[in-house]
């Protein structure tokens, strides 16, 4: 994330700009400014609400109940009014948390209400992107705004819209106690945590900075990641941990050995903050409100068919015009004559309705056949059904798309001549749109950017719509 950025919405970029929608920087792992090397993070843990996904442990013995440091990478899927919880410690009615508090950064420690040990941030954290979230528990400290520190992607939070710090030193946190201990719901189990967590590590006994696990990259611009190697080698206390979710996501990679129990299923990702693929975006799309994403915002479906047409597009632009192309795949269900998918220019203004009357649009119809851009439809290849896997390629300027790993049109992007594409002079950066609904059963929508194996074998040489493909065809 670019410096001190905490809510910021940028509109597309109109050019090879290193930055998306969000303000992620888009090197990451692939090489950064000036092509400097960045660690690279493989996997994350995936946190799905709709399934009641957490993690949870119970320590044998307690820890430093008075000193502690919490990190980990958070990456929203879910823009509810509720709360997300990230972490929990509970005990009878009183609970330690880290949570999303609606869009608010909420703490709260050994507490029943929002009265005492108690923080709620003014800044707001409802971007599409990983914040890299840092606390201490210092109760012993001498000032009480000390006791509980904070930090987001390197920057202290020293705004507080709530702020009742403890009012005196000696108080006892329930996290490195011998309580139920959770990552991704509230430890009595409710409140859903819903979207992705990397490098999550608890430090027990020692009040660290950020830059123990993150820092600027040599740009000085953007906050990034320290290697797994180097959080292996912190000093973790008896009740400490580290996820890095290579294997899975509850297995402890630090030196304590403090595996947790994976309940719901859990899963890793390659969706991670050092490598972030195009996902639906929750957050831009015609009466957004009337489709719920899930899985991680791998898929969307819409609330109700008599909500009439609905409309969704992806995170992460892409270029459109680069020799190699990017792929992408979109799998459907309870599909309809009104159904549509594609690409849609992000110079365009995504935040209005969506008018498909304007060129910007490069669509693959599933009734009949067809393929429509501005009020104009033409045949094109094989109508479409439930279960049909589209694959969308952008190359050169033009889009194909195939159906079950056949290119539509008899199309061929590998050939000289790149024949048989849908559209073509298609410039600037693209996201995938899809489109649908009314008169029928509510649709449901996957996308497969890379982040998953692909159902069919993909072009030759194609990227997969990622921060890093990006990168390098940039």
């Amino acid at each position: 994330m670019s410096k001190n950025n905490y809510d910021q919405f940028n509109l597309p970029p109109t050019g090879p700009n290193l930055c998306d929608f969000y303000g992620q920087y888009i090197g990451f792992g692939g090489g950064g400014p000036t092509g400097v090397q960045l660690t690279s993070i493989a996997k994350s843990a995936l946190f799905d609400s709709a399934n009641s996904e957490y993690l949870s442990r119970t320590p044998d013995s307690a820890g430093n109940l008075r000193k502690w440091t919490l990190s980990l990478w958070a990456y929203r899927s879910d823009f509810g009014t509720g709360e997300f919880k990230l972490w929990s410690a509970i005990s009878s009615s009183n609970f330690d948390m880290v949570a999303f508090s609606g869009n608010e950064l909420g703490i709260e420690i050994n507490t029943a209400s929002s009265n005492t040990n108690s923080l709620r941030s003014n800044a707001l954290f409802r971007d599409q992107g990983w914040y890299h979230i840092v606390v201490v528990w210092d109760s012993d400290n001498s000032t009480a705004t000390n006791r509980i520190r904070a930090w987001v992607n390197g920057k202290r939070i020293t705004s507080w819209r709530v702020s009742a710090f403890p009012g005196s030193a000696g108080v006892d946190s329930l996290t490195n106690s011998t309580v139920l201990h959770t990552l991704g719901a509230k430890a009595n189990v409710s409140q859903y945590f819903d979207g992705y967590l990397a490098e999550s590590v608890l430090i027990n006994g020692s009040a660290l900075e950020p830059t123990s696990f993150a820092e600027y990259d040599p740009t000085g611009t953007f906050w990034v990641p320290k290697s797994p190697a180097v959080i292996k080698a912190l000093t973790f206390g008896s009740t400490g941990f580290y996820l890095d979710n290579a294997t899975n996501a509850q297995t402890d990679a630090g030196s304590e050995g403090n595996n947790f129990t994976n309940n719901n299923t859990v899963l890793t990702s390659s969706h991670t903050c050092t490598k972030i693929y195009g996902l639906w975006n929750s957050l831009i799309g015609v009466r957004a409100t009337a489709i719920t994403t899930t899985n991680g915002n791998q898929t969307a479906a819409q609330a109700s068919a008599s909500d009439g047409i609905r409309s969704i597009t992806s995170t992460l632009p892409f270029p459109s015009e680069d020799s190699k192309g990017f792929y992408a795949e979109i799998t459907c269900t309870n599909l309809t004559d009104l159904n549509t998918l594609g690409i849609h220019s992000a110079t365009s203004d995504l935040l209005d309705e969506f008018n498909f009357g304007t060129a910007d649009y490069f669509l693959y119809d599933v009734g009949g056949g067809k393929r429509s851009s501005g009020n104009t439809q033409a045949s094109y290849g094989n109508s479409y059904a439930d279960g049909d896997v589209i694959g969308i390629f952008v190359k050169n300027g033009k889009v194909y798309f195939s159906k079950n790993g056949t290119f539509q049109n008899s199309g061929d992007p590998s050939d000289g001549a790149e024949s048989g594409f849908a559209f073509e002079n298609i410039t600037g950066p693209v996201v995938i749109i899809y489109s649908g609904g009314g008169n029928g059963t509510p649709y449901t929508i996957s996308l497969n950017s890379g982040q998953n194996s692909y159902a069919a074998t993909a072009p030759a040489g194609a990227r997969e719509i990622s921060t890093t493909a990006i990168a390098a065809a940039t």
